[in-house]
């Protein structure tokens, strides 16, 4: 999970506001995880309707909760899948700030399966929250940033009805945050990050050139800005690649026979 780079220039001054707000408020009544429990037994029915009307039903909720205009809803089947010779690429979900629409798709791109509930509601409430930014907090964009992420999470947990975990940041270059998952999962880490003199130093453009060197890896965009995404094949493509080289240039004996055969199948698997 990595944020955006700040703007250059315009809307920086928002973009700063979204990213210091890191608390987002909370109904004290139980009706968000109420409704949230209906989309994970609607799921397990795989109703695709009714699915739709629960949701609906839980976005309109929290539209009343935050005084926000209504957001439109669709649930869609299978993801959107890109395939390219050696990667592909799939889309949970997505807001349209014109017209207020919402769509999360309900089931896996390749084996058609449900997703599993917790990756369902935790981009309903992602989706959810770019639509905050604009309704209640007024920004002229809704970026990724730190902030955006604790809000998502906040309400995410919220309607699970689970404990919130304090998310640790560690410093990307170029401006750019990623969660350091290890000491997130930490019980009682309380780790603020690296002192500024340790920082990476990396620009925009480097991080780009570094994203984009494994092959497999595709520049993407989500809310018209860039991801990298990529597949397990790329990456254990460019890693068999380096091994072959290391070995050629150090005249090693190949690689046994058991390591061609883990990577053969892991190629087969995806």
């Amino acid at each position: 999970m990595l944020t955006e780079a700040p703007p250059r220039k315009s809307d920086r001054s928002q973009f700063v506001e979204s990213d210091r707000i890191r608390t987002l408020e909370l109904p004290a009544d139980p009706e968000l995880p109420t409704i949230a429990n209906s989309i994970e037994s609607r799921m397990q029915a795989g109703i695709a309707a009714d699915v739709r009307r629960v949701s609906a039903e839980f976005l309109a909720a929290a539209c009343r909760f935050y005084q926000v205009r209504g957001c439109g809803f669709r649930v869609l089947a299978a993801r959107p899948l890109r395939v390219r010779e050696i990667w592909t690429s799939e889309r949970f979900g997505d807001y349209d700030p014109e017209t207020q629409l919402i769509r999360v798709w309900m089931r896996t791109a390749i084996r058609k399966e449900i997703t599993s509930y917790g990756t369902f509601l935790s981009t309903l409430c992602h989706e959810f929250c770019h639509h905050l930014d604009f309704e209640r907090f007024g920004f002229r964009d809704s970026w990724h940033t730190r902030g955006f992420y604790e809000r998502a999470a906040a309400l995410y947990h919220h309607a699970r009805a689970t404990a919130p975990k304090k998310l640790v940041w560690v410093a990307a270059g170029g401006g750019r945050y990623r969660i350091d998952w290890p000491r997130t999962n930490r019980p009682g880490q309380t780790w603020a990050g690296p002192e500024p003199s340790q920082r990476c130093q990396v620009k925009g453009k480097d991080f780009r050139r570094i994203a984009l060197t494994p092959a497999g890896v595709e520049e993407g965009s989500h809310m018209g800005r860039p991801d990298y995404r990529g597949h397990l094949e790329g990456a254990l493509r460019t890693a068999w690649n380096n091994r072959l080289e290391k070995n050629a240039q150090s005249k090693n004996k190949p690689p046994a026979p058991r390591g061609q055969a883990l990577v053969k199948r892991a190629f087969d698997e995806n």
